[in-house]
């Protein structure tokens, strides 16, 4: 039941991601869901940890090295893409 629960909110995290960032390539939305989902279930930021509680089918060691190359891609503007979870999280 836990991974359904899982699977629920990583669901949910990429359909909210996909409507605020309609402009943001697709695989960086997926990858930064696996990311939040993570935080949220996981309650720790790093990248290992993160990837213990993402439910996909990829194994550790690989959902690692996307969350590295994620962060470290000048692409990405993180502060814009993390800021509505950073802000929902300060409220609770």
């Amino acid at each position: 039941m836990v991974h359904g629960t899982n699977q629920h909110l990583f669901n949910h995290i990429k359909g909210l991601l996909q409507r605020l960032h309609e402009e943001v390539d697709n695989s960086h939305i997926v990858t930064l869901a696996m990311m939040v989902t993570g935080v949220f279930l996981g309650r720790h930021v790093q990248l290992w940890e993160m990837a213990l509680w993402v439910p996909v089918p990829i194994q550790l060691t690989s959902l690692v090295r996307r969350f590295e190359r994620f962060v470290a891609d000048e692409r990405v503007d993180a502060r814009a893409l993390f800021e509505p979870f950073v802000i929902a999280m300060r409220s609770v």
